[in-house]
């Protein structure tokens, strides 16, 4: 609900990665890129055109290869209404209760 979506994957990648292990609980793959910046919410840039990638009708979205993109003072724009940068905090901050019943009856 919190995390954005547009094909599904990253959602479905953290989903198996959490399903996967045991006393961890990821926020996204660790080692997804771009699973880090969604997750921060920032524009993500080129240092030197300023721009977060590049398209190609041909191709699709990319970016230079070797070069490490600078965070930009610009908020992502999620294409989803309810997507927020920090889901978890988010998430947190209208589910506790919720969880924390919900954990309460699984010790018991």
């Amino acid at each position: 609900m919190y995390m954005p979506l547009r094909t599904g994957n990253l959602i479905q990648q953290t989903e198996m990665l959490n399903a996967s292990t045991r006393g961890e609980v990821y926020l996204y793959p660790p080692q997804s890129d771009y699973g880090h910046y969604m997750y921060e919410g920032w524009v993500y840039e080129d240092p030197v055109y300023h721009v977060g990638g590049f398209f190609s009708e041909d191709y699709g979205w990319w970016s230079r290869p070797g070069v490490q993109k600078v965070k930009s003072d610009r908020p992502l724009m999620y294409g989803r209404d309810t997507a927020e940068a920090h889901w978890d905090e988010i998430a947190a901050q209208n589910h506790r209760a919720d969880w924390l019943r919900l954990a309460r009856r699984v010790i018991r």
